[in-house]
């Protein structure tokens, strides 16, 4: 079971979350679904996904950070298809966090109809286009 870090929301009824028997992370399901209550209780929960730009910025997730760290789970930061500015932000977001787990900005290639006047290039993180993941650099 190394080949995996974590399966995201194996199940369709969040209720069922509880009954996955591998590493698993929460996306969609947190906060409308799920609360932080309920995740406690998932054995195997490894890593919470949060979207900054529709769940409330690095304001809405100080206390997840908190939260995440106190129980050894991974606060993973991901996109909803924002432009070049706002991928840019969430990767500054996880810059100023010093959070080590990948993030989830890979969307930047859909967005066929934008065309920045610039190319998107980030300091101190190595991106990776076939996985859509930034890794921060230590």
């Amino acid at each position: 079971m190394d080949a995996f870090d974590y399966v995201e929301e194996p199940f369709q009824n969040p209720n069922d979350l509880a009954l996955f028997s591998h590493p698993l992370a929460v996306d969609e399901s947190f906060p409308q679904d799920l609360s932080l209550r309920q995740l406690e209780v998932l054995p195997t929960l490894k890593a919470l996904i949060y979207k900054p730009t529709i769940q409330g910025g690095i304001i809405g997730c100080l206390h997840l950070l908190d939260w995440n760290r106190k129980r050894g789970v991974e606060l993973v930061l991901s996109s909803s298809f924002e432009s070049d500015v706002g991928l840019g932000h969430i990767a500054s977001m996880a810059h100023r966090l010093s959070l080590t787990s990948p993030i989830g900005i890979g969307t930047y290639h859909f967005l066929k109809e934008y065309s920045p006047s610039h190319s998107f290039r980030l300091s101190a993180m190595s991106f990776s286009s076939f996985s859509g993941y930034l890794k921060p650099s230590i």
